[in-house]
């Protein structure tokens, strides 16, 4: 124990006693506004759940002395979940020769099945002559290459289906005469100008 006298001994006590409840106070001082922040946010919410419950308590209180009318609903509103209403339509008047059709049927039904003339002229005669005559096919334009009397040369190498680089493939294998051949029926029948100029500028060679 120290051997001070006792009043020094409490005056440094209460000196010290000072220090720390200042070291105190400074701490709360620089923790103050987070801890009133936190505390006014709790009062905030505490207070909007103390209105919410009020409103919810005034709304059945409501409901209760005056109870909701059942929902009137507008007569063009239509929902999902309405029911489908049978509607009993009156039967549509029977006319006294049948049952009247409407317009628009008997057009749809004229637009399928077009009627057909009453009477039909024979084919290939009259007026109706040219629109009856069947067309005719490229077979009857007059007899096909094949059925002619082709040259021994013209069979050979089937000059009428060669292209001109076929053709110009070939000339290497054909003779004088054949070469001849080939120009004279290309004349007489299709007269294409590359085709007559390439055999001409080998047979002259």
């Amino acid at each position: 124990m120290s051997r001070l006298p006792f009043v020094l001994r409490v005056a440094v006590g209460a000196v010290a006693l000072a220090a720390e409840k200042g070291q105190e106070i400074a701490t709360g001082a620089a923790s103050a506004p987070i801890t009133l922040g936190s505390k006014s946010a709790q009062a905030f919410i505490r207070v909007q759940q103390d209105l919410a419950e009020l409103a919810v308590r005034g709304d059945a209180t409501l409901e209760t002395l005056f109870p909701p009318k059942a929902e009137e609903q507008p007569a063009w509103a239509t929902f999902d979940d309405d029911e489908d209403l049978d509607v009993d339509l009156p039967a549509p008047p029977t006319a006294p020769f049948g049952t009247v059709r409407p317009a628009t049927e008997k057009a749809a039904d004229t637009a399928q099945s077009p009627e057909q003339p009453e009477e039909t002229a024979p084919s290939g005669t009259g007026r109706y002559a040219l629109y009856s005559s069947p067309a005719p096919t490229p077979g009857d334009s007059g007899p096909d290459t094949a059925d002619l009397d082709l040259p021994d040369a013209v069979r050979r190498i089937d000059y009428p289906e060669l292209t001109l680089a076929q053709l110009r493939g070939r000339l290497t294998s054909l003779s004088h005469d054949d070469l001849a051949a080939l120009l004279a029926f290309e004349r007489e029948h299709k007269a294409r100008a590359p085709f007559l100029t390439m055999l001409e500028n080998r047979l002259n060679r």
